[in-house]
């Protein structure tokens, strides 16, 4: 060579660690791009390069450093992701600078004393052009890595295979069949029309709908399944022996759930068979990717079940519009939001593995912004073997495949593997800072994916010496003061969050052009819960009746969904704007009072679900409570 090696850009270095032959078809392919641009500077064709063309796909992916070269003369993907672009604007400096260095180095470096995995990992580079991986530092791995990685066969090649239930037509029926196909598609063409401007087409439109009917209709989260014998609140006491019926529909793991009230002890089997899914329609994250993945095939989408390995599950919808895959998590209803686990619930990821029909790849990519630290913390397999394991499985699965469609899957993996080059680049949005919402807290809590969003300080309403000489205590909150007021007692509460006893991206908002008040999402926030709490407890009375008024305001499609619960597990649903006042809570010793926001429509969404809106001059009570003793 006739630079020194600590001279030349670090692309320069990665593409001379290549072998003989595919340094020297990349190096040709790199010059004749860069020449063409030094000569033609005022043609534009000469700026632009389709990722599609044999050039790029026979000479530079193959080649590691070949497309990190394009990067760092200035090249950016464009809007369509079917070209990259050296804007017109962009200098030549830096292309100049690494085209002198490919000129100078004629020959390749002499092949380092690499170990069996990263000899690999050279010649399988070009399936995986998203990963810089010959410029980081890798972690150590354990001894017994060829036995880890039995293991991760295994559950690949079973991920894999499930996702064929999938393509029962008889299935996909029995799923089509519960879909209300035709109110969801005219909503969608409502809101697509109502989007102009939008990137998405109707059929994003369709799947937005298609998520929020699973998560508002049709499926249900289950903490604890209700007693099978009273209704009643259960907590988990263990594991039990699953039933050939149970085996029947893949629910090898069966929860065992006991009654606080009648000692009853509730199963709650964990069916993995879609099909189950469609009668019981319950269950937890396993539960809500398995079904909705099916939804979306039956519904006509190019659809993978995703799995990551820090325990979370989804569903990507391939786009046509978009020409990419999009995250899909019904459960928090979040639409290509990939950032959300890292940046909102604050995971720290390791391995994401993506299945459809046709394909399987390691997205973790898509779902870091910070490759370097997740490489750190991937130590259960080499990665040469897993891209290696990864290609043979595709392989096998697309052998019998046409020529034409092969082709087009091979075009999405390279589009893919572009993507995953620039999300390191990519920002957090505001959608993407928000912390898990499916669970309870206690269980999020548990698990460490409250995230970004701060908790409410856990504030208890408890009955004052006043309220024990009444007979009943009262507590009110206006929101144009933002202060709460309790009957007997002259103690006041400034601060909504002061009286609050737990929520969920929450905030006050203030219009002073419309001159009004309320509670509301915070922006870019698709859902958000609110609780407040009265314990008696303490002072040993129950709770003889409850009278109770509620404010909210909702718009377009914005839903606002209140309700009363006691200790002993009995709920309420309380209407906006009404008087109640309820019997039905008799004996209880503490009572939670919860409101759940959702939908609306387009970027002023969080907007659409209001509580407690009034004018900024009102001190009129938008929240009312008045708990009678026994």
């Amino acid at each position: 060579m006739s630079h020194n090696e600590t001279d030349l850009a670090p692309c320069v270095l990665e593409l001379l660690d290549n072998d003989h032959d595919i340094y020297e078809k990349a190096k040709k392919t790199l010059l004749e791009i860069m020449d063409n641009i030094e000569h033609n500077q005022g043609v534009e064709k000469y700026r632009k390069i389709k990722l599609a063309s044999v050039a790029v796909s026979n000479n530079l992916l193959p080649a590691s450093g070949g497309l990190e070269c394009l990067w760092a003369a200035g090249f950016v993907e464009d809007s369509s992701g079917e070209y990259l672009v050296l804007p017109a604007n962009a200098s030549l400096d830096s292309l100049r600078k690494i085209c002198l260095q490919i000129r100078a180095n004629g020959k390749p470096q002499p092949e380092k004393p690499h170990d069996e995995a990263a000899k690999t990992s050279s010649c399988l580079k070009g399936q995986a052009a998203a990963q810089k991986w010959t410029m980081w530092t890798f972690p150590t791995l354990p001894s017994n890595i060829r036995e880890l990685e039995l293991r991760i066969f295994a559950k690949l090649k079973a991920s894999f295979d499930h996702v064929l239930i999938y393509e029962k037509p008889s299935l996909q029926q029995k799923a089509k069949q519960l879909i209300p196909i035709e109110r969801l598609s005219q909503n969608a063409k409502r809101k697509f029309h109502d989007a102009k401007g939008s990137s998405f087409q109707l059929e994003d439109f369709y799947i937005i709908e298609l998520m929020d009917w699973f998560r508002e209709e049709f499926f249900r989260w289950v903490n604890s399944p209700d007693c099978g014998n009273c209704g009643g609140k259960t907590e988990r006491i263990g594991m039990g022996r699953p039933t050939d019926d149970d085996l029947r529909w893949d629910a090898a793991r069966v929860e065992l759930h006991r009654c606080a009230l009648c000692s009853h002890t509730t199963r709650f089997p964990r069916y993995n068979h879609p099909e189950k899914l469609l009668e019981t329609r319950r269950g937890r994250c396993g539960e809500w990717a398995n079904c909705f993945t099916l939804i979306c095939r039956a519904s006509g989408y190019e659809a993978r079940h995703v799995h990551d390995w820090t325990d979370h599950v989804w569903t990507e919808v391939f786009s046509q519009s978009q020409q990419r895959w999009l995250h899909c998590d019904p459960g928090e209803k979040a639409l290509d939001k990939p950032l959300l686990y890292e940046a909102g619930w604050g995971k720290k990821l390791t391995y994401i593995i993506a299945c459809s029909k046709d394909d399987i790849n390691d997205v973790t990519w898509r779902y870091s912004a910070d490759h370097q630290a997740l490489v750190l913390r991937r130590k259960e397999c080499r990665e040469s073997w897993l891209l290696a394991t990864i290609k043979a499985l595709r392989d096998a699965r697309q052998r019998n495949m046409s020529d034409v469609v092969r082709r087009i899957h091979q075009l999405r993996l390279i589009k893919e593997g572009v993507e995953f080059i620039s999300s390191e680049r990519k920002p957090h949005s505001a959608g993407e800072m928000i912390g898990r919402l499916t669970g309870s807290k206690e269980w999020r809590e548990g698990r460490g994916e409250m995230g970004a969003v701060a908790a409410a300080p856990h504030h208890e309403f408890i009955p004052s010496d006043g309220d024990m000489k009444q007979g009943f205590m009262e507590v009110g909150y206006c929101c144009a003061t933002d202060c709460y007021a309790t009957c007997n007692s002259k103690e006041s509460l400034h601060g909504w969050k002061s009286g609050v006893y737990e929520c969920c991206n929450i905030d006050r908002t203030v219009e002073i052009d419309w001159n009004m008040a309320y509670l509301a999402r915070t922006k870019g926030s698709p859902n958000a819960s609110i609780i407040w709490k009265f314990d008696l407890s303490s002072s040993g009375k129950e709770v003889h009746t409850v009278s109770i008024t509620v404010h909210s305001a909702t718009f377009h499609s914005g839903c606002v969904k209140w309700s009363l619960e006691d200790n002993k597990g009995r709920t309420s649903s309380i209407n906006s704007d009404t008087k109640l006042i309820l019997d039905a809570f008799k004996g209880a010793t503490s009572l939670k009072l919860s409101a759940e926001l959702s939908s609306g429509e387009g970027e002023n969404a969080w907007q659409h679900t209001q509580l407690f809106r009034q004018k900024r001059e009102s001190q009129q009570q938008m929240l009312s409570i008045k708990i009678q003793f026994l």
